[in-house]
């Protein structure tokens, strides 16, 4: 029996029944008040919502960066109101913008991160005007602060988001690492496991998890450069190998960060030294490239993820 929030939609029915899309976008708009480009990016960015809107599917992600450098109210609102009238279910995880970097505008990060999960990651349902249940880490446990890491199922696979940010995680760059980093990290881990655990225990096709930040940061064309230190995403990237190791299933990593739209597989097994097959990293496009992705799904197949750029015809020349 489908979920009550899918009985009447169609493209949850597919999702519940076989093959289906999603949409994954974010990292924009960035405009300013004062940007000269201002106009033009916003129209870039509502004909990529509309561009999503028309698409047959299953969910939309946002990936996080709702902005660039305005982190006012009213931004954060009028982003609202967008993911309220988005027809399918929306599922957002925030970005550094939205919060870690505030500070450039004068606002307090931890006042913005809060504000933000008020409006973005109450309750448990997607945004859109089509709503799917979610689990939420804040649901129960030792986490309860973290609602914007949520849980949902479609075709059997397990989707997660986590609440990673790009400017190296807000870690900081001494030795020790800051109590909101490093409650927000364990807190992430967390929430991994679980998700994997569940994969495990229900038997799942596979497994994908959304996340603002780019874990494997290169230039186009190169190899994965080694970790900095000290490195916020560090725990995360060995917990992901050893996790998608252990499942020996299909993982799809999908994020934004440095707007460059790639798809790869950046993790060694770590006993071959031998590129994981079974688990592709997928970035999405960011201003100024105003498109999104579309991620297909087919739980039947031998390749449970496919991905291609949804690219708005309207943006090819902007």
């Amino acid at each position: 029996m489908l979920p009550p929030a899918c009985a009447l939609a169609p493209a949850c029915a597919a999702a519940q029944a076989g093959a289906f899309r999603v949409a994954v976008f974010g990292d924009m708009p960035y405009t300013t008040p004062t940007d000269s480009l201002r106009e033009p990016k916003l129209a870039a960015y509502r004909a990529v919502l509309d561009t999503i809107a028309a698409e047959r599917l299953a969910f939309v992600v946002h990936v996080g960066d709702l902005t660039g450098t305005v982190c006012s109210d009213s931004m954060l609102a009028q982003r609202v109101r967008e993911f309220a009238a988005m027809p399918h279910p929306l599922i957002y995880t925030p970005g550094d913008n939205e919060w870690t970097d505030c500070a450039r505008d004068g606002y307090d990060a931890m006042e913005r991160l809060a504000k933000v999960r008020s409006l973005f990651t109450s309750g448990r349902q997607s945004l859109g005007a089509r709503r799917i249940p979610l689990e939420r880490q804040s649901d129960g446990g030792d986490y309860v602060g973290f609602p914007e890491n949520a849980r949902w199922r479609a075709g059997g696979v397990v989707f997660l988001t986590l609440h990673v940010v790009g400017t190296n995680n807000n870690r900081g760059n001494g030795t020790e690492a800051g109590a909101e980093y490093q409650l927000r990290n364990a807190a992430n881990l967390a929430w991994l496991r679980e998700g994997f655990e569940v994969a495990r225990r229900e038997g799942a096709p596979g497994v994908a998890v959304f996340m603002q930040a780019n874990l494997w940061v290169q230039t186009a064309g190169t190899r994965p450069a080694a970790p900095t230190v000290p490195n916020g995403f560090t725990d995360l990237v060995a917990e992901l190998q050893r996790l998608a190791v252990e499942l020996g299933k299909p993982v799809a990593v999908v994020h934004g960060d440095t707007h460059y739209f790639r798809i790869d597989q950046p993790v060694l097994h770590p006993r071959t030294g031998r590129i994981l097959t079974s688990f592709t990293r997928v970035e999405t496009f960011g201003d100024p490239n105003s498109h999104a992705v579309l991620m297909s799904v087919d739980p039947a197949a031998p390749n449970l993820f496919r991905f291609e750029p949804l690219v708005v015809p309207a943006n090819q020349l902007r």
